[in-house]
């Protein structure tokens, strides 16, 4: 039942219960001095029956300390508050009625009701002395109690005084609390701004480099583009994306990335006026806006005053970095005033840079967007191509240069398109893997291509071996493993038959997916080969490690060999590296005799090109194959 009269109710912070805690105490002292100073001087006077009440009130007041201790604040406040109202009463009765200096005990009650008391208290004692002070002065009215003559000295003075410091002191108190509660509100005021701007800061810029996120230079787009069009001037947006990110953060680790995108971050913004944006949109793409524009002013230079500031060298954990970006511009208003669609356009931009070679610039055209929706429709009608039974492979023989005898064959993917006829595989194997479909493409080749090779036994051509050009894409993302597993289960060739085509930079793409890839495939048994070898950045070291079985030599160096010493050197020295690395080599783009004996002589493996046949569906390949015995 103790908690009935505790004032602790449900809800009570500990900072409160403290302060109430305080506050009954310092009143509980401030009244004991109070009564101790008014009951000796009540006995110097000679009025004993008000110093023994004054007594007796300091005594029972003890009980609201110890209430107190026992944490009833509720009860004690209740207490001490209706004990002096009693003594206050019974010196008005006792004494001057009316005009006994008492009576201004009961303003200094009621202050300290408001600040130890609660609502139900205050009123309670304000009824109580209001009903007090009627009955006293209705009992004079009518005679029937009579105070003595009120007489003006120094000791009432002195009571006065008492009343008054002990009605200011409680004053103080409350005026204290007000202004603590007052800065205690200030100050959580002040955290929940700076709780809102962090969350601000955060929803509008990016957590790694501080510069401004996509929503907020959405917004600095729009007030750009109000502030320019009253000008009658133009805002360029520049999309900026790093050509070399990949390799950094796979090789030296995601912590050197970081460090290396907040260096990027920091030069573009110390490049740009003052008056431009810098915002990261995530990865390694950057925007710049550049307001006010006059007509016809060309943007190029700023542009690749941006691209040179990229390029200086960069220290990054003790690696000497140059840095390259692409860059496409977009201006508004010509090419839009939406900053969805002005990005958009600068975006193909930039990529259109990309294929022209990286580290450069292109402004947008509207041409870029015709190819973007013939790209877009291309992908759709390759997507149905899947279903349709519209691709195709067709096989080109490798031919053994020394024998002359067909040694196997390469799988070549071909798409006979409804309306368009045949579409060269130059122009849909980049979209199949940009859009992802080279996943689902490749699954289809690859049990095509088992498929047809164990056809070849069954028609007496065994031993051949298939070649399969397989991208990085499928390495990480298209279980690969598990396809040529299942390939190799339902055809029931022998793994070392089937010869797996990769290209010198995806042995440069470090990452766990394709390693264990790898490792898997080898378990297996099956074979690889590197595609255009001598075009990208040879690694021997990878050769060895990753358990490379073929070199295929390109054919720009084979196209050139009798009209090249360049282009002949090149090729011996691919060939007698792999010869002492015990690599099988094969030379592709081999189009007349004196090539194929060139290559012979030269000491290549295997050839491959029109000189011997061109790529051909598996009927042909089979009438091909059986003809040469």
């Amino acid at each position: 039942m103790a908690s009935e009269h505790n004032s602790d109710q449900p809800g009570r912070s500990p900072l409160g219960r403290q302060l109430h805690h305080e506050r009954l105490n310092q009143m509980f002292w401030a009244l004991q001095i109070f009564l101790l100073v008014a009951t000796v001087q009540s006995m110097a006077l000679g009025r004993v029956s008000s110093a023994l009440a004054m007594a007796v009130a300091a005594g029972l007041l003890f009980l609201s300390l110890w209430m107190v201790r026992q944490q009833h604040y509720q009860l004690a406040a209740t207490w001490m508050l209706g004990l002096m109202t009693g003594l206050c009463y019974y010196f008005l009765w006792s004494s001057d009625g009316l005009r006994d200096e008492a009576v201004l005990g009961y303003p200094g009650i009621l202050v300290v009701a408001s600040i130890i008391g609660n609502r139900r208290i205050f009123i309670g004692l304000l009824v109580v002395m209001i009903a007090s002070l009627l009955v006293l002065g209705s009992f004079n009215s009518l005679g029937l109690h009579q105070t003595r003559q009120v007489e003006s000295n120094i000791n009432v003075a002195i009571l006065l005084v008492l009343i008054l410091l002990i009605t200011a002191y409680c004053i103080r108190l409350l005026i204290n609390d007000i202004r603590h509660l007052v800065t205690q509100l200030n100050e959580e005021n002040q955290r929940r701004r700076e709780s809102q701007a962090q969350v601000e800061a955060l929803v509008n810029h990016d957590s790694l480099t501080g510069l401004p996120n996509r929503t907020l230079a959405a917004e600095q787009f729009e007030l750009m583009l109000r502030h320019s069009e009253r000008e009658g001037q133009s805002v360029a947006l520049l999309f900026i994306d790093l050509d070399n990110f990949k390799p950094i953060n796979d090789s030296l680790g995601h912590s050197a990335g970081d460090e290396y995108l907040i260096q990027i971050a920091q030069r573009l913004v110390d490049e740009v006026r003052t008056s431009d944006a810098v915002s990261r949109f995530g990865g390694d793409e950057f925007v710049v806006l550049m307001p006010d524009l006059p007509p016809g002013e060309s943007i190029i230079s700023r542009a690749d005053e941006l691209l040179q500031t990229l390029r200086e060298p960069m220290m990054l954990q003790g690696h000497e970095l140059t840095t390259t970006a692409s860059i496409g511009i977009a201006i508004a208003p010509a090419d839009g005033t939406d900053f969805a669609t002005l990005l958009s356009k600068a975006d193909m931009a930039m990529y259109e840079s990309k294929r022209a070679g990286r580290d450069g610039i292109r402004y947008y055209n509207t041409s870029m967007n015709n190819d973007a929706q013939a790209q877009v429709k291309l992908i759709s009608d390759l997507r149905k191509a899947l279903q349709s039974n519209e691709l195709s492979l067709h096989y080109q023989p490798k031919v053994d240069l020394k024998t002359g005898k067909l040694c196997g064959c390469e799988a070549l993917l071909r798409w006979q398109h409804p309306t368009r006829g045949n579409i060269p595989p130059i122009e849909f194997i980049s979209l199949a893997e940009r859009s992802g479909l080279i996943i689902e493409i490749g699954m289809w080749v690859m049990q095509q291509a088992t498929g047809a090779l164990s056809r070849f036994d069954a028609v007496g051509l065994p031993g051949l071996t298939m070649a399969v050009n397989v991208s990085s894409l499928q390495f990480k993302r298209g279980n690969l493993d598990r396809v040529v597993e299942q390939a190799l289960t339902e055809s029931g060739i022998e793994p070392h038959r089937l010869e797996i085509e990769i290209t010198e930079s995806m042995l440069m793409e470090p990452g766990e997916d394709i390693d264990h890839t790898f490792h898997r495939l080898q378990a297996l048994g099956v074979t690889f080969s590197i595609d255009d070898f001598g075009t990208g950045y040879s690694n021997l070291g990878y050769l060895n490690k990753m358990k490379i079985g073929t070199l295929k030599i390109d054919r720009s160096f084979v196209s050139q060999l009798q009209l090249s010493p360049q282009d002949t050197a090149i090729v011996t020295a691919i060939i007698q590296m792999a010869n002492s690395l015990n690599l099988t080599t094969v030379a592709e783009g081999a189009e007349t005799q004196a090539e194929a004996d060139l290559l012979a002589r030269l000491g290549c493996t295997q050839g491959q090109g029109y000189f011997w046949a061109r790529p051909m569906p598996e009927a042909d390949f089979i009438k091909f194959a059986l003809s040469r015995g």
